[in-house]
């Protein structure tokens, strides 16, 4: 498990190979029609994240939406890249906003998305997330 570690590039072109590891990640679960839902994956390593998630939601309604978060778990809601993003009822393929600008997140920390479901049907809720894993 890799913490503590120092490296913190400022913006994706200024990765190095060498201090980083391809460690792309998925989860999934199935959301109750008409609740809100925690879907948290706890990070086992330093990582740099900079978006570019593919998110899948089958049986998404018009006005369900999503908030992605990193979580510490004692202090709680320590960033949130993204707020009541809206989805798109027509697909299962969902669009997500990307930054050149990477977050660095430490191990120990839970990335979550909070789904809230406002249809009759249940949602099953898919994110494979593009990660880096940072080695030094």
């Amino acid at each position: 498990m890799a913490s503590n570690t120092t490296y913190d590039p400022q913006n994706i072109s200024s990765f190095e190979k060498t201090k980083l590891f391809k460690d792309a990640k998925g989860i999934a679960a199935t959301v109750p029609f008409g609740t809100s839902a925690n879907i948290d994956l706890t990070l086992t390593d330093d990582i740099l994240m900079a978006g570019g998630n593919i998110f899948l939601a089958k049986g998404a309604a018009a006005g369900d939406k999503i908030t992605f978060q990193a979580v510490h778990p004692q202090a709680g809601v320590v960033a949130q890249f993204v707020t009541d993003w809206f989805l798109d009822p027509d697909s299962t393929l969902q669009q997500v906003p990307t930054s050149n600008f990477p977050a660095k997140l430490a191990a120990g920390l839970k990335l979550r998305v909070v789904y809230v479901s406002v249809g009759s049907v249940d949602v099953w809720v898919a994110i494979n997330y593009n990660l880096e894993k940072v080695l030094v």
